[in-house]
Formats: structure tokens, C-alpha cells, sequence
């Protein structure tokens, strides 16, 4: 993973996932892999 400077959080689903370039814990949502069927490429547009 790529880390970013310059930001104080990163929110994601309402909480907080990094702060101050360290990991908080939360981890909401879920990690997409593979091909994905045409509707749900569509939609991420």
C-alpha cells in the first residue's frame, strides 16, 4: 500500500482508518479481487 503526506485522516464508512499516517485498526469494507462482472465495473465509474 502507498502511503500519502499531507493528510491528517482518512475516513472511510464514518471511521477513522488512519491517522496521521498510522493505521487505527478499523478496517470497513472489503478487498476486491479478481475480475468483477461488467455491472460492477460500471458502477465504480
Amino acid at each position: 500500500m502507498q502511503k500519502a503526506d499531507g493528510y491528517v485522516a482518512t475516513i472511510k464508512s464514518g471511521e477513522v482508518t488512519f491517522r496521521d499516517g498510522a493505521m487505527q485498526g478499523p478496517t470497513p469494507g472489503g478487498v476486491i479481487r479478481g475480475p468483477q462482472r461488467v455491472e460492477l465495473a460500471m458502477a465504480a465509474e
